[in-house]
């Protein structure tokens, strides 16, 4: 049985991959439009595995797809950054 970390990747779990490190890098912002034209562009991929991985960010919660516009990197809103905030006290102090 071959190793896991041996298997190349599919091109869509590459370009998720990409795509998640560009957003965690700051290289998008949140409210960035994610274009799959571009995206395929400047990751020399088809369009097509850069739809799934915006899928793939969409169902992770990181992009959300708006009618009209596409797929956007999501903001979290007040709420969620202090319930963030929450949880990570609690995490604390149990840790």
């Amino acid at each position: 049985m071959p190793d896991a970390s041996s298997q190349e990747l599919s091109q869509g779990e590459a370009a998720y991959h990409r795509l998640h490190a560009a957003i965690r890098a700051g290289i998008f912002q949140p409210g960035d439009r994610l274009r799959e034209v571009d995206m395929a562009e400047r990751f020399s991929l088809s369009r097509t595995p850069v739809r799934e991985a915006l899928r793939k960010l969409e169902g992770d919660g990181i992009v959300e797809h708006r009618p009209r516009i596409g797929a956007v990197i999501r903001s979290l809103s007040h709420a969620e950054v202090v319930e963030l905030y929450e949880m990570r006290v609690v995490l604390e102090r149990t840790a």
